[in-house]
């Protein structure tokens, strides 16, 4: 009886390791290991297909990729070059001066303040008291000359004070003066001035002025010889005529 116990577990063992071979055969992913296997080429005890045993695939890790380092660029010292000497250097040369431009001639203008006439004009009375005037005409610029009027008191001893007395006209232009004071008491022939006015005049080169000149002084007063003679003098006129060519 036990002996046909342990058959009996045995027969049962056989049988279940059996089944479990033929599960494992048709789901082999079961297994705890899990994965394919190669069916094997022979066939198995039981004829049909041959056992299949899951295959084992090993997953290999890709290494991750390792940057490249980028290269430094190298700098490569380039060897000193002597400079050689420089044969048959020829010395820069100065360029000559610039002749100097000739300036034009130009003839210089003639210059004004020209005389170009003169004369003098007197009253001439019997009497010892006169009057005379001087002038002058001188250019002053291309189409104008003036006329300088200078009139003198002639006289012995006087006395004569200040007054607008001296009246000179030169062609149309006329002008009324305040004479000077005349202190002489010396009784001997001497000139005063009186007053003196200049006048413009148009001319241009080439052309003739003649123009009146009239004197008038205004003595109002008394003049005494040396013979005790009285003379009562309201006025003492001149006139004549001023003429030059430019």
């Amino acid at each position: 009886m036990r002996h046909t116990g342990i058959k009996i577990f045995l027969l049962l063992l056989f049988l279940v390791i059996i089944l479990c071979a033929i599960i494992v055969i048709r789901d082999p992913s079961i297994l705890p290991f899990g994965g394919e296997r190669e069916q094997a080429s022979s066939s198995g005890l039981f004829g049909g297909e041959g056992l299949k045993l899951p295959s084992i695939r090993q997953t290999q890790s890709t290494p991750a990729p390792v940057p490249e380092k980028t290269a430094e660029p190298s700098v490569v010292q380039q060897p000193a070059v002597e400079e050689e000497p420089a044969e048959n250097v020829q010395p820069e040369q100065t360029p000559a001066p610039a002749a100097p431009t000739p300036t034009p001639f130009v003839p210089t203008p003639e210059p004004y303040s020209k005389v170009i006439g003169s004369g003098t004009i007197s009253s001439g009375k019997p009497w010892l008291l006169n009057i005379h005037s001087d002038w002058t005409a001188v250019t002053v610029s291309e189409t104008e000359a003036q006329v300088e009027v200078i009139t003198y008191a002639d006289h012995y001893a006087l006395s004569y004070g200040s007054t607008e007395s001296l009246r000179i006209r030169l062609g149309e232009e006329s002008v009324l003066l305040s004479t000077n004071d005349i202190r002489a008491e010396i009784n001997k022939p001497q000139s005063t001035e009186l007053g003196r006015k200049t006048f413009t005049v148009p001319v241009r080169d080439g052309e003739s002025v003649s123009l009146s000149l009239e004197v008038n002084w205004d003595f109002n007063g008394t003049y005494v010889d040396d013979a005790g003679h009285y003379f009562e003098i309201h006025g003492i006129p001149s006139e004549g005529t001023v003429s030059f060519r430019r």
